[in-house]
């Protein structure tokens, strides 16, 4: 959006009156917005929690519901979690996304001629990266009465849509801060739809449900106290991400006309 950084994210609810707004860019994905978190860019809308004291662990489905004012009668949202501090995790954004089949093959039990006991091994290509998406979920907003059937959308009318975000288990170290972005069309997610929109967020209609372990007070607990100092390792310091994003995820993808995922 245009403001100088991220928004809060936290418990305290928004003004009312208090808005958003971000242009869908089809060239760019999740980890483009990841990787400028903390710069006012005009294809999202991102908010943060100050760097946890404590780990704080995401354990279940996320649920955003959004209240956007579109400029045109088609648009996309996408909302996605993230994990903003260095980490080794599997390089998902690789070919096989970080997996090889090794030639080496392990049996299990016996085989009978329809299933054979024997699978070829595996192993995952690591990465040190900067921030790690936790989960992401996307829908068309023409579909907000009826996800089945999607509709034009009355330009200036606004909408409330909730997404369901992926399950996951991820355990937010001390230190990192966890993040909330919402954009428009996830480059290799989603087809991007026939116009070009830009959204306006009504913060004070628009949440998010995580399923944090130990509820609300695990939260706040995370949220207040000194946080750790974090060592970035030294392939971290200038992130290759900030000037060239690698590709995102491949996944199953909206059609441009087509219903919420």
């Amino acid at each position: 959006g245009a403001a100088a950084g991220p928004g809060v994210l936290g418990r305290a609810p928004a003004a009312p009156g208090s808005t958003a707004a971000f242009t869908d860019d089809p060239s760019l994905g999740e980890l483009d917005w990841a990787a400028r978190i903390d710069t006012a860019t005009p294809e999202k809308a991102g908010f943060v929690t100050r760097p946890l004291s404590r780990d704080l662990r995401i354990a279940g489905s996320s649920r955003v519901t959004v209240t956007a004012t579109p400029t045109t009668a088609t648009a996309h949202l996408s909302a996605v979690l993230v994990d903003l501090g260095p980490a080794t995790i599997r390089d998902y954004a690789a070919a096989g996304e970080g997996i090889t089949t090794l030639a080496h093959r392990t049996c299990w039990g016996a085989s009978t001629p329809g299933d054979s006991a024997c699978f070829k091994e595996t192993e995952a290509r690591t990465a040190d990266v900067p921030h790690t998406v936790v989960s992401r979920g996307w829908a068309d907003l023409g579909t907000w009465a009826d996800p089945r059937k999607g509709r034009p959308l009355t330009p200036g009318r606004a909408y409330t849509l909730t997404l369901d975000l992926a399950a996951a288990d991820h355990v937010v170290p001390a230190g990192h801060r966890l993040a909330l972005i919402v954009g428009g069309t996830d480059r290799d997610l989603l087809d991007p739809p026939s116009t070009t929109p830009t959204l306006t967020l009504d913060l004070a209609r628009t949440r998010a449900e995580l399923p944090l372990v130990g509820g609300a007070g695990a939260f706040a607990r995370a949220t207040r106290g000194p946080a750790p100092t974090l060592s970035a390792p030294p392939s971290l310091l200038l992130p290759p991400a900030l000037s060239a994003p690698p590709a995102a995820v491949a996944g199953p993808r909206l059609p441009g006309a087509g219903a919420a995922r």
